[in-house]
């Protein structure tokens, strides 16, 4: 023990007996667990099943000779020893868990013993990627301010990403679909727009989001199916279980909307004519007929006087009728 040692020792004691006592009890060892050289932030410390304490793995690799590892785990500096536990050569420097640090400049330790800083340590501060620039709310992550209470890149904490087939927004830190929980993937929900979707069955989210099946397919495992069969063709649908073309006379933009005689289908709405045009009576809403050399005939069975195509297309009245009804009298 040196000089200051017994120095120090000393001036807590009142007798020569007892400062003889004091001094091999323990003085060479301070009490200030700061200074402990059997810490849990200091590399010489032991894990409670007796084992070494392999947190301070990182630091103890490429810390050797007279130095120790002192900070948070996996957050350490390689630094000099105390002297006896209590003091550091250099008066820059503080006794920290058995290791002097520079409190003023050391990230691991700025401004108290193992107090990290995720940033720079400048005159015992710690100043953040963003400079200590970010408001009330928000928090510096990777170099920018960001409101982690919606931000879904950081979303409750920074590097926190919120899963875009689980949700679709970030809501007081927590990922949600609209304003419900995030989907479940694993029952094989996803997010599609604001809610949850089944795509394995779901015909308007089949297999993906926005993925919608031909009229009368079914979703089955993800796959538009008609019937037992593949999925149709570009403008086609499923009727029964067969693929059909919906821009037909038959199937008119529907399995079950079928055309007038001599009408098309155009657009999924029927029409007469190279024109399209839909056929209606002289009343609105009664229906007229589509004739193949006339076109559409819109005074089908009322009374005009003089006009062909009377009760149906090519016949016309003779000379003196006219078509009541749709019947040629006199």
């Amino acid at each position: 023990m040196n000089l200051r040692s017994i120095f120090a020792c000393l001036v807590y004691t009142i007798s020569a007996v007892s400062a003889v006592s004091a001094l091999s009890a323990g003085c060479a060892t301070s009490t200030y667990t700061g200074n402990d050289n059997n810490h849990s932030l200091n590399n010489n410390s032991v894990s409670p099943d007796g084992g070494s304490n392999t947190n301070n793995a990182g630091c103890v690799a490429t810390c050797v000779g007279d130095n120790t590892c002192v900070g948070q785990p996996d957050h350490q500096s390689c630094v000099p020893k105390c002297e006896d536990g209590l003091t550091c050569a250099d008066p820059l420097r503080t006794c920290c868990y058995g290791g002097c640090v520079d409190l003023q400049n050391d990230p691991n330790n700025c401004g108290s013993c193992a107090s990290f800083c995720d940033g720079s340590c400048i005159n015992g501060v710690c100043v953040d990627a963003c400079g200590n620039m970010c408001t009330t709310g928000q928090k510096c992550c990777g170099g920018s301010c960001v409101d982690t209470q919606s931000d879904m890149n950081n979303c409750g904490a920074c590097g926190s990403v919120c899963d875009s087939e689980e949700s679709n927004a970030c809501v007081n830190g927590t990922c949600k679909c609209g304003s419900s929980n995030a989907c479940d993937l694993a029952s094989g929900a996803e997010c599609c727009t604001t809610s949850c979707k089944y795509v394995a069955t779901d015909v308007t989210n089949c297999g993906g989001c926005g993925i919608t099946c031909a009229i009368g397919e079914t979703c089955q495992n993800g796959d538009c199916m008609c019937g037992g069969n593949p999925a149709c063709g570009p403008g086609q649908g499923c009727c029964g279980s067969t693929c059909v073309n919906l821009d037909s006379a038959q199937y008119c933009g529907s399995c079950t909307k079928s055309c007038g005689t001599n009408e098309d289908c155009y657009g999924g709405t029927c029409g007469c004519g190279a024109a399209g045009v839909m056929c209606e009576g002289l009343i609105p809403g009664t229906p007229g007929e589509c004739c193949p050399s006339d076109g559409c005939v819109v005074y089908l069975n009322v009374i005009p006087i003089g006009i062909p195509n009377c009760g149906s297309c090519g016949n016309t009245c003779p000379i003196g009728q006219s078509c009541i009804g749709g019947t040629c009298s006199s």
